[in-house]
């Protein structure tokens, strides 16, 4: 921090300072990596879906039940898998604008002004 940072948060409590210090480490990168995680997840259950469903395809004339049920098995996973990642992506996009939205509360506050313009809380 520079020095004009330091003087202008004398008026943060002790618990407000390392909140604020803790906030504003906090980056993107684990976002980005867990989104990259359940993108990963994603990948390999659609994998073997079509992996299993091409399965079928090539034991048809062997009667293929167990292929049937292991492609079965596999698109199910693989839509369950959908529902949940998009939960979880939502999830991380709802955490990611609180953070976004609490870093720019706080930095308007270390400015210390004494008004909101009307315009900038109604867009």
């Amino acid at each position: 921090m520079s020095g004009e940072d330091t003087e202008g948060d004398h008026w943060l409590t002790v618990w407000e300072a390392a909140a604020a210090h803790e906030l504003e480490s906090r980056s993107d990168i684990d976002i980005e990596a867990e989104k990259a995680a359940v993108a990963q997840k994603l990948w390999i259950s659609f994998q073997n879906a079509a992996t299993a469903i091409a399965q079928v395809y090539m034991d048809k004339g062997n009667g293929g039940v167990e292929a049937f049920r292991n492609a079965a098995r596999d698109a199910t996973s693989l839509y369950k898998d959908g529902i949940e990642s998009g939960r979880r992506l939502s999830e991380i996009g709802c955490t990611l604008g609180y953070t976004r939205r609490t870093k720019e509360i706080l930095s308007w506050a270390k400015k210390r002004r004494k008004f909101i313009r009307l315009y900038i809380l109604f867009t």
